[in-house]
């Protein structure tokens, strides 16, 4: 078999691993609404079966982190990208980890003054909120499977610096340093010296420039910038075209140029 097509397999099991974590943590965000409601209800054996069923949660999204463990270790080598696997699901345990001590400490929160101090409909929507991005992040996590020919992704991050004033309530924020990477999935040629170039690319310091144009008519935006190829991977179905994946990091920024 060949050596790019054992990596899809190994990557696509650990990331089925990868959507049981994500799941799972879903089902556990989701309890904490139910526990907010039983709190204000008094109901005292919801709210033990409530942190119960977490606390089991989260036991399970740790067993699944040592599965994808063991999971990385038996292939070895085979996945390029294995740390971020490993980096993910790490940090899918943690998160599940919060959402059980975020239980325990409002499952010992005084109701009466929850209620006094009308902070109950601000935990309630703090919750929905995480709730939310959870769902975005089960999201995520479903599509990584998802290996379509010649798509393109492309995703720009800006960090945000606090600076709130001493003795202000609320919290202001301003942007930082922004980044931007990406990756995309073509149809592999050994005779095509551009894509000879990116693959000799890979551990260099050299930056390449990449553009990106609408499709269709080509109106709209062009998105350029310099970028520092990170990896690539090649994987070839029996009866189906070979495949390369690019994976790549932004260096300096993005640029936008109407059509």
């Amino acid at each position: 078999m060949y050596s790019g097509e054992l990596e899809v397999q190994a990557k696509r099991k650990a990331i089925a691993v990868l959507q049981d974590e994500i799941n799972r943590i879903l089902n556990a965000s989701r309890e904490l609404g139910t526990l907010t409601e039983s709190l204000m209800k008094k109901d005292k054996k919801a709210v033990k079966n409530t942190l119960e069923q977490i606390s089991t949660i989260e036991e399970e999204v740790e067993n699944l982190r040592r599965k994808i463990t063991r999971e990385v270790a038996d292939v070895g080598g085979l996945i390029m990208n294995r740390e971020n696997l490993l980096n993910t699901s790490y940090t899918m345990d943690e998160i599940a980890g919060y959402i059980t001590g975020i239980a325990f400490k409002l499952s010992n929160v005084n109701i009466a003054t929850l209620k006094s101090s009308k902070l109950d409909k601000d935990i309630s929507e703090l919750i929905s909120l995480v709730v939310d991005e959870v769902y975005k992040l089960n999201e995520i996590i479903r599509s990584l499977n998802t290996n379509t020919a010649n798509a393109i992704e492309l995703a720009q991050e800006t960090q945000t610096i606090e600076d709130t004033s001493l003795g202000s309530v609320d919290r202001t924020y301003k942007a930082g340093l922004s980044q931007f990477s990406g990756s995309a999935d073509v149809y592999f040629r050994d005779d095509n010296t551009a894509q000879t170039d990116i693959f000799n690319a890979i551990g260099s310091d050299t930056s390449n420039t990449i553009n990106l144009y609408p499709s269709g008519t080509g109106q709209g935006i062009k998105l350029s910038g310099n970028v520092i190829i990170t990896g690539h991977s090649i994987s070839s179905n029996f009866d189906g075209m070979v495949e390369a994946s690019i994976t790549f990091q932004g260096s300096g920024a993005l640029t936008r140029t109407p059509l």
